[in-house]
C-alpha cells in the first residue's frame, strides 16, 4: 500500500527537535528491532483466535520501523501503521516488501492521524505514549476510541512511575520528567535530554475511562544485573 497521508507538523520547537531525533534513530539498525514484543503477540493471538476466517483490521500506532505491523500482517490482519517519522515508515514499507506483506502506512503523529470511524478491530500502541505530554496522550486515546469498531480492542504499553528512568528525571509536570545523565552505561542513552511521561495507575484508569472494559496489568523487566528495571503498564481496553 502507498503512503496514505502526510503530517501537518506545526508543533513547538521541542516537538520539532524530538521529531528530528527520531529520524536519526530510525536510520540506525539498532533502533529498528525486528521481533515483536511478547505482549503484542499474546494480545493478537488471544484476542483474535479465528482471525484468518474474518481478516480483522489492525492499526499499529507509532509503528517505528514496523516490527509489530509486519507481525500483524503476517498473521493475516489487514494492517495499517501510523508514525510521524518518515524514516521509520520507509523502513516499514521496505521490510514489508521484502516479506511480500501488505501494510498501509500513514505519516502522522499518534494524536493527529485521520482514519475512518468504526474501522479497526484492533489497535496497538507500544512504548510511544511515554514520549508525549499528557494532553497528547488523551487526544490520541480519543482518536483510537473513535476509530475502533464496537467490541474492538486496544493494547497500550507505556512507562509506569516506577520505571528506572525516573532516577534520572527532573519533574516538569505532575507525571512528566526531563531525563539527564543517561550515558552508554545505561540502557537508554538515546533518551538523554528527552521529556518523558511516567503514569501512575489512577491516571491510567482516568485516561481509559471511556472504554466499556479495561484491564490494567504491570510488567517489570530488569537488566544490568538488576540495576535497571523497565516498569510498564499493559493496558487492554475494549470499546
Amino acid at each position: 500500500m502507498p503512503l496514505l497521508a502526510t503530517p501537518d507538523r506545526d508543533g513547538n520547537q521541542e516537538g520539532a527537535l524530538l521529531a528530528e531525533r527520531w529520524e536519526r534513530l530510525h536510520a540506525q539498525e539498532r533502533y529498528c528491532p525486528r521481533y515483536p514484543d511478547e505482549a503484542v503477540v499474546r494480545f493478537a493471538l488471544s484476542s483474535f483466535p479465528d482471525r484468518h476466517r474474518a481478516t480483522p483490521r489492525a492499526l499499529d500506532l507509532g509503528c517505528g520501523a514496523g516490527r509489530h505491523a509486519l507481525f500483524l500482517a503476517a498473521e493475516g490482519f489487514e494492517t495499517f501503521a501510523v508514525d510521524a517519522s518518515r524514516t521509520g515508515l520507509e523502513a516499514t514499507v521496505r521490510r514489508a516488501a521484502e516479506r511480500s506483506l501488505d501494510v498501509g502506512v500513514v505519516a502522522a503523529g499518534v494524536d493527529e492521524f485521520e482514519l475512518p470511524a468504526d474501522f479497526f478491530d484492533a489497535v496497538l500502541c507500544n512504548a510511544v505514549y511515554g514520549y508525549l505530554p499528557l494532553e497528547r496522550i488523551a487526544a490520541s486515546i480519543e482518536r483510537v476510541l473513535r476509530t475502533l469498531r464496537s467490541g474492538g480492542r486496544f493494547l497500550c504499553v507505556t512507562r509506569s512511575e516506577d520505571d528506572w528512568r525516573t532516577r534520572y528525571g527532573t519533574p516538569t509536570g505532575p507525571v512528566r520528567m526531563r531525563l539527564s545523565g543517561l550515558d552508554d552505561e545505561t540502557p537508554g542513552a538515546a533518551e538523554d535530554g528527552m521529556e518523558m511521561t511516567f503514569l501512575d495507575e489512577p491516571t491510567v484508569r482516568e485516561l481509559f475511562a471511556s472504554f466499556s472494559e479495561l484491564r490494567v496489568d504491570r510488567r517489570r523487566v530488569t537488566t544490568g544485573g538488576g540495576r535497571f528495571a523497565d516498569d510498564d503498564w499493559l493496558v487492554t481496553a475494549t470499546r
